[in-house]
């Protein structure tokens, strides 16, 4: 007979029999209603903490799509760098696992950024904008300012990841043997960047990370689509 059945069958003795339940029939109840009491409970709990990880991993979710839209829009825009005698410059200044530094085109005279990964897992924006010092002030060569502006974009990027965050390809989609490079030689064959970006915003409620991927591809060095 089920917990349900047995206090079913003494609620109907006790209104049948108007002498009342005795003492063994009264523990009974108690026992039974502190069963289903705690599996309530139990159950609350289980819910509770089901309802947390939903929400950390939404919080994750929510901070990975703001730091891939900002990266994204950047590279796409990557461009070389034109000087005053015709010649140019790597679209890539420097690339790494973790940072990057390019020019983007996002109006008449170029703009440097960089993204990359402080010590506090943040991903890091920093952004100098240019004057064109050529016979007008778009025109080359450039001068950058000397202090970026920075910005967060991300945060709580977990350590020891499998994926780097940026992975850098030539034409051919192949990942270049030099992953980490400040020279225009190896940095000038980057045709496509894929970003891997891993958030989790509270690994102590039990919510596993959030990954985000996107093979961008610079249209400006030529490589529409892949």
């Amino acid at each position: 007979m089920s917990a349900f059945a047995r206090l079913r069958a003494v609620l109907r003795r006790v209104v049948a029999d108007s002498r009342g339940v005795t003492m063994a029939e009264t523990m009974v109840t108690v026992l039974i209603l502190a069963i289903l009491g705690t599996a309530l409970v139990s159950t609350v709990v289980v819910e509770a903490k089901a309802m947390v990880r939903e929400q950390t991993k939404g919080t994750s979710l929510d901070i990975a799509r703001v730091g891939m839209n900002r990266m994204g829009k950047a590279v796409r825009a990557g461009t070389q760098l034109i000087n005053s005698d015709g010649t140019t410059d790597a679209a890539f200044a420097s690339i790494a696992p973790e940072s990057v530094t390019m020019y983007v085109s996002f109006g008449p005279t170029p703009t440097k950024m960089s993204f990359s990964v402080n010590g506090n897992r943040e991903l890091v924006e920093q952004v100098w904008t240019s004057t064109g010092t050529g016979t007008t002030a778009d025109q080359p060569p450039y001068t950058f300012v000397g202090t970026p502006r920075t910005t967060v974009i991300a945060s709580k990027i977990p350590t020891g990841l499998a994926t780097p965050l940026f992975k850098y390809l030539d034409a051919d989609g192949v990942a270049l043997a030099s992953q980490t490079s400040s020279t225009s030689t190896v940095t000038s064959l980057v045709r496509q960047v894929d970003v891997t970006l891993v958030v989790n915003s509270d690994p102590s409620k039990g919510a596993p990370s959030v990954t985000l991927n996107q093979a961008i591809v610079l249209p400006n060095l030529g490589v529409l689509k892949r």
